[in-house]
């Protein structure tokens, strides 16, 4: 189902990786649009929050089908479902005005 297509989704796009994403698919907020590096720096970080919240759901849908009441089910694995696509952009987002400028252009770390 679900994560079958996303495991299908990841293994395309890291052998045909593009430098500003596709149309339909990507993290597409005015941030992460303003460059490539902007772009690069998003993705790589959603990347990473959805390995990790990938186990934690998997491991959570297990359980959730054995130990949850049927009639439950399928709206408590959606809203977990749909807060792990979520919960990522606040941390990227505060990444992104920390370390760009408005116009996309990396900010000196010194």
């Amino acid at each position: 189902g679900f994560k079958d297509t996303t495991l299908v989704f990841d293994m395309f796009f890291r052998k045909n990786p593009d430098n500003m994403g596709y149309f339909f698919i990507g993290y597409r907020t005015q941030w992460a649009l303003k460059s490539p590096d902007t772009w690069l720096y998003s993705h790589v970080r959603y990347g990473r929050w959805m390995v990790g919240l990938g186990l934690v759901t998997l491991i959570l849908t297990v359980v959730g089908v054995f130990l949850l009441p049927a009639d439950k089910v399928e709206r408590t694995l959606l809203a977990m479902y749909v807060t792990a696509l979520i919960i990522p952009y606040v941390p990227i987002e505060r990444g992104l005005r920390r370390c760009y400028d408005r116009y996309g252009r990396r900010i000196d770390e010194r």
